[in-house]
């Protein structure tokens, strides 16, 4: 009998031992949360502040340390634009028909990764096929199910290379 006294002791000392871990790493956890937020809310100001300075700035000031604080930050996101609002560190950094395609959602600019390419899907839309040369070929249905969001179901009938328009509800 005092072995399972002994026993029940030892799970509930443990079980408080597991309960006194895993607050201290919430508590922990949290204090370091906190303290990335007012790292980044110091180094946003001070990186806001340069901003301002450099806009601030006529011919005669010194700009080194502010150019060096805007130069040098690796840790704030930040979009760079020129005068005409182009969004020049990506430009730079992909190509350029990728820079249209992404970013002014130009779909006529090549990709290298395509399948079918803009210019063959062009063509095949405007052809036109004989519906009596399709003959006993099968009518196939393709579904295409909705799982959830804004997303909708579509239900699309091809008979060969004739597709019919696809229903979406």
């Amino acid at each position: 009998m005092q072995w399972v006294q002994r026993n029940k002791s030892i799970k509930y000392l443990l079980m408080l031992a597991a309960i006194g871990i895993a607050a201290f790493f919430l508590v922990f956890s949290h204090s370091l949360v906190e303290e990335l937020k007012q790292e980044s809310s110091s180094k946003m100001a001070v990186w806001a502040d340069a901003m301002a300075a450099l806009n601030n700035a006529d011919e005669n000031t010194d700009l080194d340390l502010v150019l060096s604080v805007l130069n040098d930050n690796s840790t704030i996101p930040v979009i760079v634009r020129n005068a005409h609002g182009d969004i020049e560190q990506y430009r730079k950094s992909v190509s350029e028909d990728t820079f249209n395609r992404e970013m002014l959602c130009d779909f006529t600019a090549s990709a290298s990764n395509n399948l079918i390419s803009l210019f063959d899907v062009q063509q095949a839309s405007h052809k036109s096929i004989d519906e009596n040369f399709l003959g006993n070929v099968p009518l196939i249905l393709g579904v295409d199910v909705a799982r959830f969001g804004a997303d909708r179901s579509v239900l699309c009938f091809r008979k060969g290379l004739l597709l019919e328009e696809p229903i979406t509800f």
